[in-house]
This record gives C-alpha cells, structure tokens and sequence, in this order.
C-alpha cells in the first residue's frame, strides 16, 4: 500500500501524484519503480500567510523480486519516511 497526502490551503496547495514504471532487465519478474511527485504550488489568494516558494521533489523506490523470500522487495525505506510525513502534516 502506498498512500498519498494532497492538501489546500489559503496560501498554497500541494499534491502528490505516484507513478509506476517496469523495468524487465531480461529477469522472470520485473522490476517495479514507484515514483511519487511531491509538488508545491503557491497560491494567488490573498492570505495571511505568506506563500511558501514553489517546488517539486521526486521520492522513488524500486521493487526487485527476492526468490527466497517469494515476494517484491523494496530498495530503500523513502515510501515509508514519505508516509511518516504524511501522518505528521494530517
């Protein structure tokens, strides 16, 4: 499971939009690459706060089959640290 966090506020909106991509590498099972595009858009609203500046971030992982363990594995926690975030901004 992968989630994703979009939010709008007076002075800026952010959305997170995940993208996947196979990699075949000539191996039975291919390999799963998760991109998940974190952008910040500042609004043209009159606000009380300031609008933060505009950016954007790529979070990726990919997902390489293990035999021995008979399941995708992923190769790095970034998804997890992404949700940790999440969880914090709701």
């Amino acid at each position: 499971m992968i989630y994703t966090f979009d939010e709008r506020l007076c002075a800026y909106s952010r959305k997170q939009d995940i993208a996947f991509h196979t990699i075949a590498g000539g191996q039975p099972h291919a390999a799963i690459k998760v991109t998940v595009t974190d952008a910040m858009v500042p609004s043209e609203e009159s606000c009380d706060d300031a609008p933060p500046e505009a950016a954007s971030k790529d979070i990726s992982v990919t997902y390489h089959w293990n035999n021995k363990a008979s399941r995708y594995m992923a190769d790095s926690d970034a998804l997890k640290r992404l949700s940790a975030d999440n969880e914090k901004r709701f």
